[in-house]
């Protein structure tokens, strides 16, 4: 039976604990139920873990965190899990058993990646991001277990959170996404060689990690007034993409490297609220703010 001493937790700013390392050899562990999210790298690697017990109120499982236990079989997730990151489960080869709770939101990409027993019974209805390489089959699982996951020119979506996951064919080199999409997963659209131009509905709203990223032949984006925030690394390394024109004033925020890397990109003109970190852009980039237009009572 494993001790205080198996884990390693830390507090965050927030006041909430979340568990750093175990360095138990027990083949059932049950973590302690005051942890709210599970650390990168927790149990890399642990060749006796047999049986892991998830408490309520995680809400997060980091990169790694079982990647390569390659004993493991079984795992309890709990309902209150929104995110679980890249590798999280990769190469745990012997786990058959485990639940997709209905809260999570996100999968990161190779999260369950070689682990040719895994067998769901389900998959949530309300995912927003999801990746091709999740599991060993990604876009049959999801097309299988729920009529909401829907694949239409090259593109799969899930209709009930209004996200575009991921491209299902790599020669796109044209995309029209689809009216109503509200949301723009992580790597929806990265790596796709020969994606030249995107077209963007008057519904999207988040523009997602890496969403573009080291799609080398995009040279321009248009991004509709409904656009409010793009994460981190959105178009990085879209080394020719020299044209992003903002329409609208709802952009409010551009997060770290979305654009680092364009090296093509000289100028963009974003609105005056909008949050830009240091690093969203190259240095060579200048970045103009446009003013808000006032209305006729106020200039009056």
């Amino acid at each position: 039976m494993e001790n205080a001493e198996t884990f390693v937790i830390s507090t965050t700013s927030e006041g909430e604990s979340f568990l750093e390392k175990y360095t138990g050899n027990e083949k059932i562990v049950e973590i302690p139920a005051k942890i709210t999210a599970i650390g990168d790298d927790a149990f890399l690697n642990n060749s006796s873990l047999e049986e892991i017990k998830i408490p309520q109120g995680v809400d997060y499982i980091g990169n790694y965190a079982f990647c390569g236990c390659a004993n493991l079989k079984s795992v309890l997730l709990p309902e209150s899990l929104q995110e679980i990151n890249i590798g999280s489960f990769m190469g745990c080869e012997n786990l058959f058993k485990t639940n997709l709770p209905e809260k999570l939101r996100i999968i990161g990409s190779k999260a369950f990646l070689n682990c040719p027993k895994l067998e769901l019974e389900s998959v949530p209805r309300f995912l927003i991001e999801v990746a091709k390489d999740s599991f060993d089959d990604t876009k049959k699982l999801l097309l299988e277990k729920k009529d909401n996951y829907m694949e239409e020119n090259g593109l799969l979506y899930n209709l009930e959170s209004k996200s575009l996951l991921f491209a299902t064919e790599e020669t796109l080199d044209s995309v029209k996404i689809k009216n109503g999409t509200k949301y723009l997963g992580w790597n929806c659209l990265s790596n796709l060689p020969s994606l030249e131009k995107v077209s963007l509905p008057d519904s999207v709203a988040y523009i997602g990690r890496g969403a573009f990223m080291f799609s080398k032949k995009l040279s321009k984006i248009i991004l509709p007034p409904s656009v409010q925030s793009i994460d981190s690394g959105a178009f990085f390394n879209c080394v020719n993409l020299n044209e992003v024109i903002v329409q609208g004033e709802g952009l409010s925020q551009i997060c770290d490297e979305a654009f680092l890397g364009c090296e093509s990109l000289r100028t963009i003109t974003i609105p005056e609220d909008c949050e830009v970190c240091e690093d969203s852009f190259e240095k060579s980039c200048s970045v103009k703010r446009r003013e808000e237009k006032k209305s006729k009572s106020a200039r009056r």
